[in-house]
């Protein structure tokens, strides 16, 4: 057995919730690359909550994939908030819903985390709360781990992308950027923003529109 799986069916038991053989057999594959992949499944408050401490306590899982989970928000403010207790440098969040006050909480989680080095936010909210969004591109500006953001289809307007590119000036680390923040700006006006072409040609759009 692996050691997520043993913790995973531990703490089921401990918390007297049913286990999930869907997850349980995501737990069985983190001996095989390192990531849990629960992408797509349906996941309860509280079983956010235990495999938030499968999270902190196993030490071979080092990428998480809840993507189109539409995490209940009380399950996304958990895994959020542990992010930063654990080893992962992977988080794939995308169709998550994310908005309003969970990209606060969203932002926390990046300031905390020292092992973040690819965020996918795919397909969430998060152009649609300006106020949450400044504060996110705030802490992004001073992030030095982030390498990889995706940021495909949160609804980003030209002031997001303004917030956006501020950050990026800032911003040291960051090499891939999954939103083609141009698209509300001319070449040239988010060229000078992000002070010259070199900035710009750092980052890669792997998407196709």
């Amino acid at each position: 057995m692996s050691e997520p799986q043993i913790i995973y069916e531990l703490l089921c038991s401990n918390f007297q919730v049913p286990s999930d053989s869907r997850i349980m057999k995501a737990m069985i594959d983190v001996s095989k690359c390192g990531e849990l992949d629960i992408a797509g499944m349906s996941v309860t408050s509280q079983m956010c909550d235990i495999l938030c401490k499968v999270l902190i306590q196993s030490k071979d899982i080092c990428r998480l994939n809840v993507s189109d989970c539409l995490l209940p928000p009380q399950g996304l403010s958990l895994i959020l908030a542990t992010i930063h207790q654990t080893r992962i440098h992977t988080l794939q969040l995308k169709g998550n819903n994310i908005g309003g006050p969970a990209v606060y909480k969203l932002s926390r989680m990046l300031s905390l985390s020292k092992h973040i080095k690819n965020l996918g936010l795919e397909w969430n909210n998060l152009g649609l709360c300006s106020e949450g969004m400044a504060e996110f591109c705030s802490v992004l500006a001073a992030n030095h781990n982030l390498e990889v953001l995706d940021l495909r289809n949160n609804q980003l307007d030209p002031q997001c992308a303004g917030l956006l590119a501020a950050a990026l000036r800032k911003n040291t680390s960051l090499r891939a950027l999954g939103e083609r923040l141009w698209r509300h700006y001319s070449v040239v006006q988010f060229e000078m923003e992000c002070d010259g072409t070199s900035r710009r040609s750092k980052f890669s759009d792997s998407s196709s529109d």
